[in-house]
C-alpha cells in the first residue's frame, strides 16, 4: 500500500535519504550524455565547431547547470562527472573541423578557449 522512496525531488534538484546529490548528479550526467549523443547524431553533417557550440550551450549546457549552484559543493569527483560530457563534445566539435579522426587534438584547456568555453 505505502511505497518507501529513497529521495525526493525539490526545485527540480533530486536529494537521497541522507541528503546527498548523487541521484541528482546520476540523472544530470545521464540527460546530458543522451542528449550530447542526440546532438551528435542529428547534427552529423555540421562541420562548424561554432554552430555545434550553440547546439551545446542551447541543449546540454542548461541541463548541466540548472540547479548547480545547490549541490556545487559535492566535490570533485562531481565535477569530473559533469565535466566529462563538456570533454566529450569538445572532441566532437573539434574533430568534425579537422576533418580527421587519428589527427592528435590540443590540450582540453585550448580547446576550450577555441570554442568559447569555461571549464
Amino acid at each position: 500500500m505505502y511505497q518507501y522512496l529513497l529521495g525526493a525531488m525539490d526545485l527540480g534538484a533530486w536529494l537521497d535519504d541522507r541528503l546527498a546529490f548523487g541521484a541528482h548528479l546520476d540523472s544530470v550526467v545521464e540527460r546530458a550524455s543522451r542528449l550530447l549523443g542526440l546532438i551528435t547524431r542529428m547534427a552529423s553533417e555540421i562541420r562548424d565547431p561554432l554552430c555545434l557550440r550553440a547546439l551545446y550551450c542551447c541543449w546540454v549546457r542548461p541541463i548541466l547547470d540548472y540547479a548547480s549552484v545547490t549541490w556545487s559543493p559535492a566535490g570533485v569527483t562531481a565535477a569530473d562527472r559533469l565535466e566529462r560530457v563538456q570533454r566529450k563534445f569538445t572532441r566532437v566539435a573539434v574533430r568534425r573541423f579537422l576533418n580527421d579522426p587519428s589527427a592528435s587534438l590540443p590540450p582540453y584547456p585550448a580547446l576550450c578557449r577555441l570554442l568559447g568555453l569555461y571549464m
